[in-house]
């Protein structure tokens, strides 16, 4: 009896021994954190046996500089990997093979250089793939196994990109200066980026709900026209494409939110918004309007409009729009005092909120409600 005691015993503190090793901590749901399995050369290769189990791994933070080939085979069960933080320079397809119920994998905050084609190609139920915040510069898989996924590849010196399918794609502060798709995308976000050409080649538009190109080098958006139907949401503000033609919008039907500040625009023309029926968010704030009539907006029924900072000195409402709309900015401009003050009691009768930005408040001068205003010489 003391001799089975005594093998329990040194089973118990071998177990206790291997978890202190490997520096596993078990959290609640399966979930193992902290791990650091490693060898001297920073090469994670020895998995305990309680990660067999575990349905979220927690890697991150752990110096991990390459993982051996068939580490992960074991890995069966995990829907949640979390590798963000450590060294890794590349990404192998047989970390992945066996990984048939990854719905997560955080990458972010590594080293990796290049991404080649079908990494995930085993992981059907794949939704998340976080590459932000690396050293990526190529990135290559025009394969579908993205098809229902969110892939992240900002922060990254993004030059050459060539990707198949994807449910939404984040390329926002990249080195891109081009952007070719030739599949579709639902939710499209690459602001802050170098992009001064784009194209979609992709023949179900109506499928795309955000397209945010906004902070880019745009200079001509007039294949915009391409799109048949979509986008719900167009960015393409902090641009400098200057004029805007009155079919550039022409075929964008499912538009909702327009927002075109800081691309100094001179002029609207009448029937540019002709098929934005369901237009409810128009912003045409930081520009060089200097005439605004509603009439050029219909037939669309805003519930938002922002045309502050702009040089309009006059404003016509034909449509009476103003007095249906549920926010406005309007500071910023050269509007004659009875005029403003005429738009700001009307606004307020009809419960429109005025917005004014900080910056935009004057209180010294000639103002209505701080919004500055002027006379008639």
């Amino acid at each position: 009896m003391a001799k089975y005691f005594q093998v329990s015993l040194f089973i118990i503190f071998a177990f206790i021994r291997c978890l202190i090793a490997t520096k596993c901590n078990a959290g609640s749901n399966q979930q193992i954190q902290h791990c650091s399995v490693l060898d001297k050369n920073g090469v994670l290769n020895r998995l305990p046996p309680v990660l067999k189990s575990a349905t979220t791994i927690f890697f991150n933070g752990s110096a991990i500089r390459d993982i051996e080939p068939k580490e992960f085979h074991v890995l069966d069960k995990v829907q949640q990997l979390y590798l963000n933080n450590n060294k890794l320079t590349k990404l192998s397809p047989q970390w992945f093979t066996k990984l048939q119920n990854l719905v997560i994998v955080d990458l972010s905050e590594n080293l990796i250089r290049d991404v080649g084609p079908e990494v995930f190609r085993h992981c059907p139920y794949l939704r998340i793939v976080n590459l932000s915040r690396n050293q990526i510069r190529r990135f290559h898989d025009t394969s579908d196994d993205f098809h229902n996924v969110r892939v992240d590849l900002s922060f990254n010196p993004l030059s050459d990109l060539q990707i198949g399918s994807v449910h939404t794609l984040s390329l926002n502060y990249t080195d891109l200066t081009e952007l070719h798709l030739k599949k579709s995308v639902i939710n499209l976000y690459a602001g802050h980026s170098r992009i001064s050409q784009f194209s979609f080649d992709f023949i179900d538009s109506d499928r795309l709900e955000i397209l945010d190109l906004h902070a880019n080098n745009l200079s001509d958006i007039s294949n915009i026209t391409v799109l048949q139907g979509g986008p719900k949401y167009l960015d393409l503000s902090q641009n400098f494409f200057g004029s805007v033609s009155p079919a550039t919008f022409l075929n964008l039907h499912r538009l909702r939110h327009l927002n075109l500040s800081q691309t100094i625009i001179l002029n609207l023309y009448y029937g540019m918004f002709w098929n934005q029926r369901d237009l409810k968010v128009l912003d045409l704030s930081n520009n060089h309007l200097w005439n605004f009539n509603t009439k050029k907006l219909h037939p669309a029924m805003l519930d938002e409009l922002y045309i502050q900072n702009n040089t309009i000195f006059k404003l016509v409402d034909e449509r009476n729009m103003l007095q249906s709309l549920k926010k406005l900015g309007i500071a910023g401009n050269s509007i004659f005092c009875e005029d403003l003050y005429n738009i700001y009691q009307s606004a307020m009768m009809n419960g429109v909120k005025i917005q004014t930005p900080e910056n935009l408040l004057h209180y010294e001068d000639n103002n209505i409600a701080g919004m500055a205003c002027g006379e008639p010489s």
